[in-house]
């Protein structure tokens, strides 16, 4: 964990400095490995100290400080931008990065013991196969709120909502933060496609919002449904994929689930920056929220 947060303070300060588009591409992949290594650490940790019984109300309340950070991160962009430019929101990032190394030593967790054995690595080492089908269609879902994070500030300026833009991520942190204990509480009693099913049409209604309404009320509605939608897919899909292989894999699963998330995260906005000259920002969303549908058979 400290070691995977030195790295993503180092790159992170380093962004200002870059000085050639090779430069930065092997900087965001830097990053990018540290994100990876903190995320499966915690998920992991979060995981293995939550009784099985009690899993789907854990990990929604440890994902919860993940989906704080990926709204309150585009909040603070968008507001700050113009105050302090791209460098120094990068410095601002630095040091939260930091303040979480500090913490990082305070953390007390019990070590468990698993029988050691002499081995080639493999493949599943990293990744867990079977849960690979079910991670493909979180993949897909997070086009979907990669391309919110991505392009909501071109979205705000082209169509004039800003503020609202910038409060959707603080409605979308309300929405997520009311929601997720209830439904941690029902992914226990009953089972997370009681959950999982109306958070993927939650999501899409979102994007339906932000594609065919253009005013500060749409907005702000899609933040709502984009919390109570997209905020409890990370927590229920991190619960089904550590749930479905024995607890001793659960680093893999965890490993695997991540991948995917980030994965459709990451290349929401390269594929999407393709489009946005024939459909435009609003018809992004649009074409978004067909794909965020056709994960329901899917699932």
């Amino acid at each position: 964990m400290a070691c995977g947060l030195i790295l993503y303070a180092a790159s992170t300060a380093s962004y200002p400095f870059e000085t050639s588009s090779e430069v930065k591409f092997v900087n965001r992949l830097v990053n990018g490995t540290a994100v990876g290594v903190i995320g499966t650490v915690t998920g992991t940790l979060a995981a293995v100290v939550t009784p099985v019984r009690y899993q789907g109300r854990g990990i929604a309340y440890f994902s919860m400080s993940t989906a704080l950070a990926l709204c309150i991160g585009p909040f603070l962009s968008i507001s700050l931008l113009d105050w302090i430019g791209a460098s120094g929101l990068f410095w601002v990032a630095t040091v939260f990065t930091f303040c979480s190394l500090f913490l990082v030593f305070f953390v007390r967790v019990t070590k468990t013991e698993y029988r050691k054995e002499k081995k080639k690595l493999s493949i599943k080492d990293f990744i867990e196969p079977s849960i690979i089908p079910f991670c493909l269609v979180v993949a897909l879902i997070c086009v979907a709120w990669g391309n919110i994070q991505a392009y909501m500030g071109a979205y705000a300026e082209v169509n004039n909502v800003q503020p609202a833009a910038a409060l959707l991520f603080v409605v979308y942190a309300v929405a997520m933060l009311v929601s997720r204990p209830f439904t941690g509480k029902i992914c226990d009693t009953h089972s997370p496609q009681l959950v999982f099913y109306p958070s993927i049409v939650c999501l899409a209604l979102g994007l339906i919002c932000l594609w065919a309404g253009t005013n500060d009320f749409f907005v702000l509605l899609a933040g709502v449904l984009a919390g109570l939608g997209f905020g409890n897919i990370t927590s229920v899909g991190q619960t089904t994929a550590v749930s479905m292989v024995p607890r001793n894999q659960y680093t893999q699963a965890n490993s695997t689930f991540y991948i995917f998330f980030d994965m459709g995260t990451g290349l929401a906005p390269y594929l999407s920056g393709f489009l946005i000259p024939l459909a435009g920002h609003n018809g992004i969303f649009g074409l978004t929220s067909i794909l965020a549908f056709v994960c329901i058979p899917l699932y």
